[in-house]
């Protein structure tokens, strides 16, 4: 993902999440209800800024 994608997903994707969502796998889907979305969505958003870190220290 590019820095814009990255912003993208902090600013609009991230937030939906918190409604509850469906990853997808090549083994099927896994339901996360919004009680369980704010422990992926800390994880999910810690990735996204480090990666936005690492393409700004390039």
């Amino acid at each position: 993902m590019n820095i814009n994608q990255l912003n993208y997903a902090i600013a609009k994707q991230i937030p939906d999440m918190a409604r509850g969502f469906v990853i997808q796998t090549n083994y099927g889907e896994i339901a996360i209800d919004s009680v369980d979305a704010p422990t992926v969505i800390d994880a999910v958003k810690a990735i996204i800024q480090r990666n936005i870190k690492a393409q700004r220290d390039e």
